[in-house]
């Protein structure tokens, strides 16, 4: 993905849910040339997700990061060549759950490789 491209969606994403704040993010976004990239350490680097709910919308799954030492969603890498964000995210899912729940999730929303 490039750059501009995830600017037009967090500008997108601004407009529509102004109570939360992303100027940081945008920020970090236009000053870091390399913010795709994983060995990206001086600021971070950008990663997607999904987040695995209960039908009750209570409790989710996360994943113990060793390094950090803190409960997680797991990330995904988003390279400068991801194209959707959505199958970035499908993806990651796929990692923590089973590829066949994640297939009959993009089924149902109707999304395509």
């Amino acid at each position: 993905m490039h750059r501009n491209k995830l600017l037009d969606l967090l500008d997108d994403y601004a407009s529509r849910f102004p109570d939360e704040d992303v100027t940081g993010f945008i920020g970090f976004v236009r000053r870091q040339p390399r913010c795709f990239e994983r060995n990206c350490f001086d600021d971070g680097h950008v990663t997607g997700s999904a987040w695995v709910v209960d039908t009750a919308g209570v409790r989710t799954l996360l994943t113990h990061h060793a390094k950090l030492k803190r409960w997680l969603s797991d990330a995904y890498q988003i390279s400068a060549e991801s194209l959707d964000l959505k199958w970035v995210a499908m993806d990651e899912l796929a990692s923590v759950t089973s590829e066949e729940s994640v297939l009959r999730m993009a089924r149902k929303w109707g999304l395509h490789r």
